[in-house]
């Protein structure tokens, strides 16, 4: 591949969607009293083709109004790594506190809670054949999902979409519940008979991107699950202008050009990273949701791009290192 030439195009492009972007700003309704920011169809299509062209492919039906949004007021709620980790795994297991996190492991399981309150959860795998380790608990194998036994596929088959989802609800429920108002987000195939599924909360009408569940499923029912549980409270200051879902895209064109993007979904709501803080603001965001499950948000005063997450931003590392220090070998 000639990467000298593809660089040259790709900095076209970029400064392409740049001008453009810079034409949409100069020209946009930027008064503080103005109430709604609507596209034409015509700019909806040159965008749609701007993308199409650069290798992007948009599915996703991209919404031409944006109204006023303010900021909002976010806070963690109190957090017991202990009875987080007793939840998951049982009232016998111990919470380890190492490089600043808290962790539980079983011979089948572990937990990792995060400063802030974000919970990771990983079912080990089985130990080879022959490699000496002793048969895990009863209760613990595959699929159980943990003291409860939910979230397991019957007889280890791939389960369906809807299977999927209704296995990350029953391992969510029986794990101290969903996050306040969460609903259904999405669900997107990671892989031959896998799934991840979200629940995201909700705020003032709108998603809140930060406060959410997801799990991967597959055939042993919950692989992996991921949640964070900040509490959304009252709009910040009054409601100001957003950008378009079309200024969005263009923002983010970059990387979606990078990653070869399908974007399955454009959605305005509220995102904010998880602190470990007492109280915050979550900024209005435009998600723009990707065919693989990842998901770019994009700041809907400013147009940077506040968060990637590949599908969620916690993956557990924590799980491998201690195990590592402590000699155990998994396969």
């Amino acid at each position: 591949m000639d990467w000298a030439r593809a660089k040259r195009i790709l900095i076209v492009a970029f400064l392409g969607v740049n001008l453009l972007l810079g034409y949409r700003l100069w020209t946009g309704p930027a008064a503080p009293g103005s109430s709604l920011y609507s596209v034409t169809p015509r700019e909806v299509r040159e965008v749609a083709a701007q993308l199409r062209e650069r290798g992007v492919v948009l599915t996703a039906e991209i919404p031409r109004r944006a109204r006023p949004l303010p900021l909002l007021t976010v806070s963690n709620p109190p957090v017991d790594p202990a009875r987080v980790i007793a939840q998951f795994l049982g009232p016998e297991v111990d919470a380890v506190h190492q490089d600043g996190v808290w962790l539980g492991l079983t011979g089948r399981e572990a937990v990792v809670v995060y400063p802030g309150g974000e919970v990771f959860y990983r079912r080990l795998p089985w130990p080879e054949t022959g490699s000496g380790g002793a048969l895990p608990p009863a209760g613990t194998g595959p699929g159980t999902g943990g003291p409860a036994g939910g979230g397991q596929a019957s007889g280890d088959r791939a389960p369906g979409a809807d299977r999927a989802v209704e296995l990350a609800r029953e391992f969510w429920a029986q794990r101290g519940g969903l996050p306040a108002g969460a609903e259904l987000d999405y669900r997107a195939p990671v892989g031959p008979g896998r799934y991840l599924v979200v629940f995201t909360g909700q705020a003032a009408g709108h998603r809140f991107f930060g406060s959410r569940a997801a799990a991967i499923v597959g055939p042993g029912g919950v692989e992996e699950a991921y949640g964070a549980f900040p509490v959304p409270h009252k709009p910040s200051g009054n409601a100001r202008p957003i950008l378009p879902a079309t200024e969005a895209l263009l923002r983010a064109a970059p990387l979606l050009v990078e990653k070869g993007a399908v974007v399955v979904a454009v959605e305005e709501g509220f995102y904010s990273p998880v602190y470990d803080a007492r109280e915050w603001e979550a900024v209005p965001v435009w998600r723009i949701l990707l065919g693989s499950g990842s998901a770019l948000y994009v700041n809907a005063y400013t147009g940077a791009v506040e968060g990637v997450d590949e599908p969620y931003p916690r993956r557990g590392q924590e799980i491998s290192a201690y195990l590592q220090k402590q000699g155990t070998r998994t396969r």
